[in-house]
Order: C-alpha cells, then structure tokens, then sequence
C-alpha cells in the first residue's frame, strides 16, 4: 500500500480473547492515509465499544438466566402442586412419601386416588429422562389416572386403559414405570401392580424384608398386547406392623463419589433396620443414609419413596 493512496481501516472489537466484531472506517476526507493519532483513536474506540457490546450481552444473558430461573421456579410449584399436599386417612392404614427431584423439574410421581364405591389407588411412578420433558409426561400420566378411575374400578384396566392413550404420543426412547397399589375396603390383602418399575419391598414388623415383583412391562415401552398380556398383579398380605415400601430408581442408583451405586441390597438392610417403625420415621430414615452413602456428590436423579403400613 503506498502512503499516498486513501485506506480504510478496520479495527477488531475485542474482549478477552473473543471477537465480538469490527468497527469499520472508510477512508480519511482530508488525507490520504490514516495517521499514527488517528488509528491510536481508533483503537481506543473500539475497545471502549467492545466492552460496551460485552456490557449489553452479559446483561441479555442475566436478564435471560432471571425469566428462565422464574419460570422453572413456577413449573417447580406447579409440579409438587400435583402431588398430595398430605396422605389421606385410610382406615387400617398409614402412608408417607417424599419426593425430591435431582432439578427444578422432574419425572418421579406418587399420588393417592380414592376409587369411587370405596377404595384407594397408591402409585408411584417414574418418567424416563430427566428435567421438563419428562416432568410433561408425568402432568400427562396424573390426568389420564385421575380421570380413568372415575370409571374404571379396576386398577389393572386403568392402567391398560392408561396405556393405550399414551403409547402413541411417547417418543420411541421414552417409557413410563409405574407401581400401583390397590387398597380395598376390607383391609386386609392388598394388589400390586408392577409397569416396569422397581420391585417393591415387604418389610415385616420382626425384620424380614423382600422384594416383590410382579409380572408387568413399562407403559409405552412394547406394544399393546404385550403390555396387556404381562400384566399380573401380586395379592399381598399384611399384616399390622408390616410395611410395603415403594421407591424409584434414584434410590438405589445413587451414586456416591467412587461411582458405586446405593442398591437394592443396602436398601433392604436400611430398610429392616426400620422395621416396625412409622412410614413417616422409614422413609426420613432411608433418605438420611441414601444421603449418607452419596456425600458431597450431587444428586443425580430424581428420588421418590412411599411407605404403606399397617396399623
């Protein structure tokens, strides 16, 4: 470039080592060339306006992180807003439940349905994935069970009917599990329903402790009729004292910071070190040690138990 010929300039806008983008100069109307003052203004300008774009853009990133923060917060509510506010009274019987999701939304469920002409419906429930779209299934699931139970009073055709409605709407990597107890008026034996989920547990009021797992697939997971054909339920027999606990795989699946997994097998020795305990003291009790066990790891997963006793 010869000095005598008109340039123009362009002068990067800079922050940190980030190109945020160019403050282009056309040439000079009274010289042929920029000068060493002119370009030391003009390097001065650009940093000014590169930390001025830096400025704006944190600010639209902070402005964003506070509506994305406030809606997640209000989907929080909304979510443990589904969940009973407290366990019902059910004669024979005495229930307790937690839910701690691993975000601000998640995709573990109980709930607590009375049966019009008498009796209960007890389900726990776990979404595949984790965050909103799985905490949009479980809205999904809830609906479809509280409104099935209004006509339906078997717990097995609900949870058929439950299936047919939302196999079609789930992506083909997404499933819902489930355990559903059926609580009858006569309070004796109870029915348990196992789509896919985690075995429950019978804890005896002398200590014994076993899981029970009934035959049954995920919702959404095969088709129809497979899901129709594996369905068994188990009867139970409870006796006073004894406990049936329900849980979702972040319980056993909790990680602690060696990446060993809390298991099944602790959880039956939490959980006969409970026995005879109220449902309320079983599952504070079982979440202190899951806790316990993970340390300062954070939690990974959603984590959901309800305990039914009787009484």
């Amino acid at each position: 470039l010869k000095p005598q010929e008109a340039v123009e300039m362009a002068v990067p806008l800079v922050s940190g080592e980030e190109a945020l983008g160019v403050l282009w100069v056309g040439h000079p109307l009274e010289a042929p060339c920029f000068d060493d003052e002119s370009i030391t203004i003009l390097q001065t300008m650009a940093q000014h306006a590169a930390t001025a774009v830096e400025n704006v853009r944190l600010y639209a990133e902070r402005a964003e992180k506070q509506r994305y923060e406030r809606e997640m917060a209000l989907a929080r509510e909304i979510q443990l807003g589904m969940l009973p506010r407290a366990m019902p009274e059910i004669a024979g019987y005495e229930i307790a439940a937690m839910c701690r999701p691993a975000f601000e939304v998640g995709g573990d469920y109980y709930d607590c349905i009375g049966i019009p002409g008498g009796g209960w419906c007890i389900v726990t429930g776990d979404v595949s994935g984790k965050g909103v779209p799985a905490a949009m299934i479980v809205s999904i699931v809830r609906t479809l069970l509280h409104t099935c139970v209004q006509f339906e009073s078997s717990i097995e055709e609900v949870l058929r009917w439950i299936n047919r409605h939302i196999t079609p709407d789930l992506h083909s990597d997404m499933f819902v599990t489930l355990n559903a107890v059926g609580l009858g008026r006569d309070g004796r034996a109870i029915d348990l329903y196992r789509a896919g989920h985690e075995p429950a547990l019978l804890i005896r009021r002398g200590g014994e402790a076993q899981p029970v797992s009934p035959s049954g697939t995920a919702l959404g997971l095969l088709d129809l009729d497979a899901f129709d054909r594996l369905l068994e339920p188990q009867s139970v027999a409870l006796e006073p004292g004894d406990i049936l606990l329900l849980y979702t795989d972040g319980v056993t699946e909790a990680l602690n910071e060696r990446e060993e997994e809390f298991s099944l097998a602790r959880l039956l020795h939490a959980a006969r070190r409970c026995a005879g305990a109220r449902p309320a003291d079983m599952v504070r009790a079982i979440l202190q040690e899951v806790d316990a066990f993970v340390g300062q790891r954070a939690q990974s997963d959603d984590i959901t138990l309800l305990a039914i006793r009787r009484v």
